[in-house]
């Protein structure tokens, strides 16, 4: 499970917390656009000092940026033009 701080619940939390967003009544989850375990992954074992990825989910689009030991969370909407940060 993520912990807190982790890639994964910022995405979850930026996702849940953004205007407008929702998964709707149907089956679909967020692991068909991205493997969150995978993603966890990808930001402990970097090396590099600074990391971003984008990847879309559902008509917006998910930043994930690292800085040593800051995360920062940004979903935007892929037509208009609203953001919501999400950081730690």
């Amino acid at each position: 499970m993520p912990t807190d701080s982790s890639a994964s619940t910022l995405v979850l939390d930026a996702l849940a917390n953004h205007d407008g967003f929702s998964f709707g009544a149907g089956r679909e989850t967020v692991y068909e656009y991205v493997d969150l375990e995978a993603l966890d992954k990808l930001f402990e074992r970097t090396r590099s000092p600074t990391m971003s990825l984008q990847f879309d989910v559902r008509g917006a689009t998910v930043t994930v940026w690292k800085s040593g030991d800051e995360f920062a969370v940004y979903v935007t909407d892929r037509v208009g033009d609203s953001t919501t940060p999400h950081e730690e």
